[in-house]
């Protein structure tokens, strides 16, 4: 996470005029996150939705004054804002599809090279949306049958509120991986901090299958599951092992997993977090993970609320560990390769557990097939869980300190001090840790 003077400051004070450096000289140090949804194929970095230029054009008249400077006028600084950094503020989707626009601003001769990327691009979106609605009514009518998207929300930070000092810090992490029913429209959230653990595949896995459990309690055989198709946490290699675990262990016979399209991933699972975000928005303040889950489960206000499981260590799963007791992730049983970052659709059968089943394109006709063991002579084994953590996970240092900089300057309440000063963190034997300097001095 980069520091930023009102955005990103990545050359020296001295590479610029004299005006401006004593503009950067009254600024002060934002917090930045990256984007939500390309963080792979874009550099750009975002601050938090709730700011905006003028605001922060305020704050910074506020530390002008404390400093007895003169501050420029807020049309200098929201032009240096625009034009020398790649900032932006965060936004609750990316909105639209960035091959689908290239393609509209492509000449005629590169609109016709590009065609057939084109119309399979459109194929597949068309498809995986009829899908899914397809899938939604079956589920309403069929007892035996679930139908859910699920994806992870923003990041979500505490302490949070409209504190100066807020946006100066780095805050702990709050993750929300939300699943909605698309047959009886139940929203579920299963939320943690980072403390607790991260947000890769495991995680992912470990709060699908939580949910496919569920599922099978419930009296559910069939299930068809759609995400997004980020490679690190949903279309990969760990989250097929899962698969393949529930339907040994589970009434679950059958999972079909569809991967929407890039750039048109938009799905009904979206409005568990907009209505979040909007509760959000008119809540003074949220200082700990805790207040987050309760925020979670009553902004829900006209339907029925969310149900929100708190996970805990014990809840997530090593699934990584699982998949070295297979042998087989790269190769099909024609002996082509398996290319994990173009599958579309995959399925995995009771019938045949260390089978997967999966399309490149979900046109393409028949599955192709991928047995998990085909390279090792031992027999198939069915795999056991292992804890994915055995201990909390510490904060980083440098974040530790800007906590407790927070507590002590009594930005946070005392009733909350502490939660932080008692969180895990890479140096808990630091004595001098509760004598924080302020880092923007």
């Amino acid at each position: 996470m980069l520091h930023i003077l009102i955005s990103v400051v990545v050359k020296g004070i001295s590479d610029y005029p004299p005006r401006l450096q004593t503009w950067f000289e009254n600024t002060m140090s934002f917090q930045t996150l990256p984007s939500h949804y390309c963080r792979k194929t874009s550099s750009r970095q975002y601050l938090p939705s709730e700011l905006n230029v003028r605001k922060m054009y305020r704050m910074y008249v506020e530390l002008c004054k404390e400093r007895r400077k003169k501050a420029v006028k807020e049309s200098f600084y929201r032009h240096i804002f625009v034009s020398e950094f790649n900032i932006s503020f965060q936004t609750p989707k990316k909105d639209k599809c960035n091959f689908c626009v290239a393609y509209l601003n492509y000449s005629k001769q590169e609109q016709e090279a590009k065609r057939p990327d084109y119309e399979s691009h459109t194929r597949n979106k068309e498809q995986a949306r009829q899908m899914k609605t397809v899938d939604k009514e079956k589920a309403k009518t069929d007892s035996q049958f679930a139908a859910a998207c699920f994806d992870l929300q923003q990041v979500l930070q505490c302490p949070f509120g409209d504190v100066n000092l807020f946006y100066y810090k780095r805050k702990l992490s709050v993750y929300n991986l939300s699943i909605y029913g698309l047959g009886d429209g139940r929203g579920l959230c299963y939320m943690w901090d980072e403390t607790t653990a991260a947000r890769g595949s495991c995680e992912i896995s470990s709060c699908v299958m939580d949910y496919l459990k569920k599922c099978s309690e419930e009296g559910k055989e069939r299930m068809s599951l759609y995400s997004d198709n980020c490679g690190g946490q949903n279309r990969n290699r760990y989250v097929v092992v899962m698969y393949s675990y529930i339907v040994q262990s589970t009434a679950i016979s059958n999972i079909t997993h569809t991967f929407l399209e890039k750039g048109h991933t938009q799905n009904e699972n979206d409005s568990i977090h907009a209505v979040i975000e909007n509760e959000k928005k008119h809540t003074e303040f949220v200082y700990t993970p805790a207040q987050y889950y309760a925020l979670a489960r009553c902004a829900q206000k006209s339907k029925q609320q969310y149900t929100v499981k708190e996970m805990e260590r014990e809840d997530c799963f090593n699934f990584k560990a699982m998949a070295k007791q297979m042998k087989n992730f790269s190769v099909d049983e024609d002996g082509e390769s398996v290319r994990w970052g173009k599958i579309r659709q995959l399925v995995l059968d009771k019938s045949h557990p260390y089978a997967v089943k999966f399309k490149h394109e979900l046109d393409a006709g028949a599955f192709r097939i991928l047995n998990m063991f085909r390279k090792s002579r031992k027999k198939p084994i069915t795999p056991t869980l292992e804890l994915l953590y055995s201990e909390p996970l510490p904060v980083k240092k440098s974040k530790y300190k800007y906590l407790l900089a927070l507590c002590n300057e009594h930005l946070i309440p005392s009733a909350y001090h502490s939660f932080f000063r008692d969180l895990p963190n890479e140096d808990r034997n630091d004595s001098d840790e509760n004598e924080v300097e302020d880092d923007n001095e």
